[in-house]
């Protein structure tokens, strides 16, 4: 019964998921922050080559404040290690036209993932400040 009980829930999830997916496609609302004017709150001019998306610094603040959070989290034991290397990630994707701090990103990424160092969030921090001037 408990078993049957949370397949049911689980699929209910997914059903939720995707009624909200083809809403969003059907709606034709960005749910991205990259539709904003160049210099508006962050946003690079235009995209590099290779370029996967519009940069934003606040997007990247945001994502390493997460990662940030669940780091520490998964230092008291939680498992959240996987979200925490999803949100450095985007971060790191959402850093590209600032090439100093996509790159210090990027190598903190790895060697979290790799060795277990714990980015150094006040340095990236420190390198967002400069950006912003």
């Amino acid at each position: 019964m408990k078993r049957q009980m949370k397949i049911g829930l689980a699929l209910t999830g997914v059903a939720a998921a995707g009624i909200a997916y083809l809403w969003w496609r059907q709606s034709g609302i960005s749910l991205a922050l990259h539709g904003l004017p160049a210099g508006v709150s962050g946003v690079a001019e235009g995209k590099q080559l290779g370029q996967t998306r519009a940069s934003c610094l606040e997007c990247v603040e945001k994502h390493l404040g997460a990662a940030m959070v669940l780091i520490a989290e998964t230092r008291d034991g939680w498992p959240h290690r996987l979200p925490a290397v999803g949100h450095l990630h985007e971060a790191e994707d959402e850093s590209q036209a600032w090439p100093m701090l996509h790159d210090t990103i990027r190598a903190m990424r790895k060697d979290f993932q790799q060795n277990g160092v714990v980015p150094d969030f006040a340095l990236l921090e420190s390198i967002m400040t400069g950006l912003r001037g």
